[in-house]
C-alpha cells in the first residue's frame, strides 16, 4: 500500500501508544505553557508523518484558492505531494498550498477553552469551503487536555453563536481530547458518519481496554488520517475505500456510542 507503512490496526496501535509516551515524557520536563503547545504539536507532526510515507508530507500554513479565498492559519496540513503545483510558496515546513493538494488539516490545542474550540473548528471550516467537495478533506481537531468535560460544559462549547453558521461537511468529523480520553464524532441520527450534523462521544468498554489508557480512541484518530490518505488512492484507482477503523470497532463492540449529543450552535440535543 503506497499510503502509510503496513497500515493494520496494530501498527496504528504503536504509534497511538508511542504519541502517549512522548506526551507524557514532555509534560514531566516541560513546564513552560508557550513552548509546551508548540511541543505538543510537534509531537502529533512527528508522529504523523513517521507512517505516512513520502507520497504525503505534513505542513503548517494557508490554504489558497484566489487572492479573495484564503484560509485561516492551520496547525497541520496533509499534503498530496503528487498534486500537480501544490504549491504557491514553501519555505521549510510553512507552505501555502492549493485546496485540491489538501487531503486533510488538523488543529492541535494544548488545553480547550470556549474560545479556541470555537477557533479550531473555524479554522478547520476555512479550509473546507475552499474545497470543490468539502467532504474530501477532512478536519480532525486534537487537543492535549480540557477542563473536565462533562455534558454541561460541551454543550456550552458547542451552543457558541459563532458555530450555528457552520455547515456539517465543513465541520471536523473528529474532536479529540487525548489526557480527558474523549472522542467525538459526527453523526446521523441512526449512525456514525462522516458529514452527520450531530457529535457523539465514544467509550471503550472496561473488558476491551488496552494497557495504555487511551491508546484505542487515539488509535480512532490515527486512523481517520490514513483514511484520508487511503481515500485520496482510491479515488484516483475508481475503488470503494473498505469500511473504516471506526466502523470495524464499533460493529465489534470494541467502542460504544453515547446517547447525548451535540450540535454546533445548539449545544446539547435531546
Amino acid at each position: 500500500m503506497g499510503n502509510i507503512k503496513n497500515a493494520s490496526d496494530e501498527f496504528v496501535e504503536s504509534f497511538a501508544v508511542e504519541m502517549l509516551g512522548k506526551f507524557a515524557r514532555l509534560n514531566k520536563l516541560i513546564k513552560h505553557s508557550p513552548s509546551i503547545g508548540s511541543y505538543h504539536e510537534e509531537v502529533v507532526r512527528t508522529v504523523i508523518q513517521n507512517f505516512l510515507t513520502d507520497r504525503w508530507s505534513v505542513k503548517t500554513g494557508f490554504v489558497y484558492k484566489n487572492d479573495d479565498e484564503v484560509s485561516a492559519q492551520v496547525d497541520l496540513m496533509i499534503i498530496d505531494e503528487n498534486s500537480p503545483a501544490a504549491y504557491i510558496f514553501k519555505s521549510g515546513d510553512f507552505a501555502v498550498v492549493a485546496p485540491e493538494c489538501v487531503v486533510a488539516v488538523i488543529e492541535v490545542k494544548t488545553k480547550f477553552s470556549a474560545e479556541n474550540f470555537a477557533g479550531a473548528i473555524k479554522n478547520i471550516q476555512s479550509v473546507k469551503v475552499l474545497a470543490e467537495y468539502p467532504a474530501q478533506i477532512r478536519g480532525l481537531v486534537f487537543s492535549y487536555d480540557s477542563p473536565t468535560p462533562t455534558p454541561e460544559r460541551l454543550a456550552e462549547w458547542f451552543k457558541q453563536d459563532s458555530l450555528k453558521h457552520i455547515k456539517p461537511e465543513t465541520a471536523p468529523e473528529v474532536i479529540y481530547i487525548s489526557k480527558r480520553n474523549v472522542l467525538l464524532h459526527q453523526t446521523t441520527e441512526e449512525k456514525f458518519e462522516r458529514g452527520g450534523k450531530y457529535y457523539r462521544s465514544l467509550g471503550i468498554p472496561e473488558q476491551t481496554r488496552l494497557g495504555v489508557k487511551g491508546a484505542n480512541l487515539l488509535k480512532i484518530f490515527l486512523a481517520m488520517v490514513v483514511a484520508s490518505c487511503e481515500d485520496r488512492s482510491k479515488r484516483e484507482q475508481g475503488r470503494l475505500a473498505p469500511p473504516g477503523t471506526l466502523v470495524s470497532l464499533l460493529a465489534s463492540g470494541k467502542v460504544i456510542g453515547s446517547d447525548q449529543k451535540f450540535e454546533l450552535g445548539l449545544g446539547l440535543i435531546d
